[in-house]
This record gives C-alpha cells, structure tokens and sequence, in this order.
C-alpha cells in the first residue's frame, strides 16, 4: 500500500480541484480536508485465497450493493 506524501495534502491554487483516487483500504483511515466530491468507481480490493499459491492477495472485484449503500450513507 503507498502512503500518502504531504504534497497530496497542499491546498490547490484557486480555481482548481483536488483529485484523489484511493482503494477502500483507504476508507476509514485516510482523512483529507477540503474534499468536496467523492467519485466512487464501483470497485475494492478484497483479499482472496490463491490455492494454487498458497498465499492470500488482494483482488478487484465489484463492489457489492451493501456496501455500496454503506458509502452513501456515510456522504
């Protein structure tokens, strides 16, 4: 997972937006002032069991409608 660099938190210059484009990992432990919109693509990552591996990782797949309405609620 990549943190966030304070360069990312800088007030944009008038007239501009700040676009940041994040995971649900993000969700609850990113807070960024100054948001107005949030565009939600309809995706995370879930965590998923390779057997062929033997390992875990993460993978997209559409987000489900419950927490679909989870996030609207929230906003």
């Amino acid at each position: 997972m990549h943190v966030l660099s304070l360069s990312t938190l800088v007030v944009p210059k008038l007239f501009t937006s700040k676009v940041i484009l994040a995971t649900n990992i993000a969700e609850t432990s990113v807070t960024i002032p100054g948001i107005k919109y949030v565009i939600d693509p309809g995706f995370v990552k879930a965590r998923s069991h390779d057997p062929g591996k033997g390992m875990e990782s993460l993978i997209i797949v559409p987000t489900s409608k419950s927490q679909a309405l989870k996030k609207i609620m929230t906003f």
